[in-house]
């Protein structure tokens, strides 16, 4: 008789996160039509994550304050106190506006220059960095650490079973 092996489970971790459907700004987004468009890639400056995220075509007339919404509703608004960095994170890559309003710049007020037309392969890649802070939670499960929650027993796993087999052993005797 031949014995069949098992397959192991694979262990390759799956993403469970649907897709990504934040769309670049439109035209009525903007109220104007665009002159120029980039490609612009946004990733996180720590790590690579898969909250990364592409827009093939965006006008450079996209403030920073759309670009920090985009980033914010990726991560399901648990970041705040976003910073963007161009192609590097120094802090004379910062992307700032000038004055008061910050987010409300363009990115072509910036200096990001653009094409007119072409195919998305085809425009200049604008690789925006981001760092942030993850806002605090009220929920105190998320708030503790992971040392800080002990047994629910009081004794150590390995002990708390062998006593369980060990009472169900002394129950299987009294029923013989």
């Amino acid at each position: 008789m031949v014995v069949k092996k098992k397959k192991k489970a694979s262990s390759k971790v799956a993403c469970t996160m649907a897709p990504f459907q934040f769309d670049p700004p439109t035209v009525v987004d903007l109220g104007h039509k665009p002159t120029e468009y980039v490609c612009c890639r946004i990733a996180s400056a720590t790590l690579a994550s898969p909250l990364d995220f592409e827009w093939p075509a965006v006008p450079t007339d996209v403030t920073i304050a759309m670009i920090k919404d985009a980033i914010v509703q990726r991560h399901g608004g648990a970041v705040a106190d976003i910073k963007l960095y161009h192609d590097q994170v120094k802090p004379e890559c910062l992307l700032e506006g000038r004055g008061n309003d910050n987010d409300a710049c363009a990115i072509k007020d910036l200096g990001i220059k653009g094409l007119a037309s072409g195919l998305p392969s085809d425009l200049p890649v604008l690789k925006i960095l981001y760092d942030y802070t993850p806002t605090a939670r009220e929920d105190p499960i998320v708030s503790l650490g992971p040392t800080v929650i002990g047994s629910k027993h009081g004794i150590n796993m390995k002990v708390f079973r062998a006593m369980e087999k060990a009472e169900e052993d002394a129950r299987w005797k009294r029923v013989r």
